[in-house]
């Protein structure tokens, strides 16, 4: 990449980066157009994720009230982040026809496996290993517009021999049942049954697939500055094993990834320091991502490595306890950190809440 300034910027002379050849074009920038499309999908997964979760666990989740608020919610998103993906002032500006090509390249990668992904979809509906739970919180919530699962009712409302739990379903103390995890994706899993019933819900994995490779692509462009290389790195990491298989079935991997992917790439710039506005952006993204993972919230306090095993454990342990009326409270914060103090391995994590 060269750079010629012969003389001051002015309407006729302009600063141009050259990249004539595939070599020239390392250092520059993802195209703006690469960036807004990157931006748009990932926002919308943001939006319209967090406002499913916040109707869903106060009872009130609908399509009605879903899309229309998520809509604008997109809308304002990408309104305040639109430093990310502006175009470039045109003296600084790329003649990217090597980078477009790349850039078009990713796409089409991304779109074929996506693709490929969404002909082998798992339909996970049995609740034993996570993709089940997470389908059935998210058609439950479609069907029922909440979180709680009332089983104690009619003739089977007094039998104290009967259990209702099961493997990722708990108990809580005024005896409704509640779904493990975090509950970001089964809120987008609720959304895409709504557009288009259970056959639309198990094609979301795949949709967010796609999303997730995108931010990946669009990630490594704007850290190594290597165009093809990420054209490459994002095709071997489309084919690595654990990202196929949760990429066919219902994991939260996949929504975190695209959260986590998108603040990465959104921090990363030129500047010394991101405009303030692309960073509130990318705050907002690595917030989100606590709804979407418990292991969120590890990575917020500062859990280290070598805890990370105990911290999942209590957490899976005493999930009764940190929420006891199946919801999130003050008295939730205050059990967490009950159940931190208790623990030797994690009390020094109490303070950091």
């Amino acid at each position: 990449m060269t750079v010629t300034a012969e003389s001051p910027p002015t309407e006729a002379h302009d600063i141009v980066l050259s990249t004539s050849s595939a070599r020239d074009v390392d250092g520059v920038d993802a195209p703006a157009w690469l960036r807004a499309v990157a931006c748009m999908l990932a926002t919308a997964v943001l939006s319209f994720g967090a406002v499913g979760l916040v109707l869903a666990i106060n009872g009130w989740f609908s399509g009605w009230l879903a899309f229309p608020i998520g809509a604008a919610c997109t809308v304002l998103l990408l309104a305040l982040m639109r430093p990310a993906y502006a175009r470039a002032p045109r003296r600084v500006r790329t003649r990217g026809r090597t980078a477009n090509l790349a850039a078009v390249a990713g796409l089409v990668l991304i779109g074929a496996v996506t693709l490929w992904n969404g002909a082998h979809a798992s339909e996970h509906v049995l609740i034993n290993r996570d993709g089940g739970a997470y389908e059935n919180a998210g058609r439950w919530i479609s069907r029922t517009g909440g979180l709680n699962v009332k089983a104690r009712v009619g003739p089977f409302a007094t039998e104290p021999s009967l259990s209702f739990e099961s493997a990722a379903v708990y108990e809580t103390k005024n005896g409704d049942l509640q779904f493990q995890f975090g509950h970001f994706l089964p809120a987008l899993l609720a959304e895409g049954r709504e557009l288009g019933g259970d056959s639309m819900m198990f094609h979301v994995p795949e949709l967010l697939s796609g999303v997730a490779l995108l931010s990946f692509f669009v990630m490594a462009w704007r850290v190594f500055r290597r165009p093809w290389f990420a054209v490459i790195a994002t095709l071997v990491f489309a084919f690595v094993l654990p990202q196929v298989s949760f990429s066919r079935d219902s994991y939260s991997e996949i929504p975190s990834e695209v959260l986590v992917f998108t603040a990465i790439w959104l921090l990363t710039s030129e500047r010394v320091q991101p405009h303030w506005r692309v960073a509130l952006g990318a705050g907002l993204f690595l917030g989100v991502a606590e709804s979407a993972r418990i292991d969120a919230l590890a990575h917020l306090i500062g859990v280290r490595e070598q805890d990370r095993a105990a911290f999942s454990r209590a957490m899976q342990t005493n999930v009764s306890v940190i929420f006891p009326s199946g919801s999130t409270t003050d008295d939730s914060v205050v059990a967490l950190k009950q159940v931190l103090r208790s623990d030797s391995e994690l009390s020094q994590y109490a303070a950091s809440i």
